[in-house]
């Protein structure tokens, strides 16, 4: 679902739906990058090196083309060597807190390889609830909460599938990519949109805009991994023609 996949940005304040699932026939085992395939093993740590070591981004949550802001979001990053942990936080602000003050919390750390990141651990916290997704690749599986499902390469969670999707950086097509929740695993096609200009910290940055689409809902995204491993701004229009903007605040390099 868009509310596990992407919506922890907004999961405190609204409620949306799925995400388009990728077709069954499709392999997820290498996942092109610039239309290429991933770099060999012995390129293991250019990841490491294609991200700044360490970093923060604020964003404002916004409700509307009139920017109501009803909430803000931190995410956070740092690199030790071919290792990684990412936190991010959400929390309601102004009128929305007043409604749902609730706080929500990600992490996820494992390592970098040459196809790019590879979980080990995500946790999600939402007012008491908690929810994992352990990856054991040894044995080739992930176990989400209390189930158990067989472990495809390349498979992310739903707060590192940002930095794998800007690590991949693709500049055309489409991108599958299988993600564990917490709670289940699925495979999410994004689709490419094009080359755009957004204006960042007042001035205007080349970006890449990806959209993951359904019958009722759709999220877009916008890259510039040179920048940030995050997407500098994403919006969310549902079914009810409502818009949620997440746009860059800061960015701490």
């Amino acid at each position: 679902m868009l509310r596990e996949v992407f919506g922890f940005l907004l999961m405190a304040i609204i409620s949306v739906s799925p995400l388009a699932q990728a077709g069954d026939g499709v392999s997820t085992n290498e996942v092109p990058r610039n239309g290429v395939s991933p770099a060999p093993t012995g390129e293991a740590n250019k990841i490491a090196n294609f991200f700044p070591r360490e970093g923060s981004l604020e964003y404002t949550v916004m409700l509307g083309d009139g920017g109501f802001v009803v909430g803000k979001a931190r995410y956070e990053w740092r690199i030790d060597g071919k290792t990684y942990l990412l936190k991010s936080s959400l929390e309601p602000t102004g009128l929305a807190a007043l409604i749902k003050s609730i706080k929500a919390v990600q992490q996820s750390r494992g390592e970098l390889t040459a196809g790019g990141l590879k979980p080990q651990e995500f946790t999600q916290e939402r007012g008491k609830g908690l929810e994992q997704a352990h990856f054991d690749w040894t044995r080739g599986m992930v176990k989400n909460g209390e189930l158990e499902d067989v472990l495809v390469a390349g498979t992310q969670d739903i707060l590192s599938v940002y930095y794998q999707l800007a690590w991949l950086s693709p500049i055309r097509g489409s991108v599958e990519i299988p993600i564990a929740t917490g709670h289940k695993l699925n495979r999410y096609r994004f689709e490419v949109i094009g080359e755009e200009t957004l204006a960042i910290e007042d001035r205007s940055q080349q970006v890449t805009h990806l959209r993951g689409k359904t019958t009722n809902d759709t999220m877009d995204l916008w890259f510039a991994p040179r920048i940030s491993p995050l997407p500098l701004r994403i919006t969310l229009l549902n079914n009810k023609g409502e818009l949620y903007d997440l746009r860059v605040k800061r960015i701490a390099r």
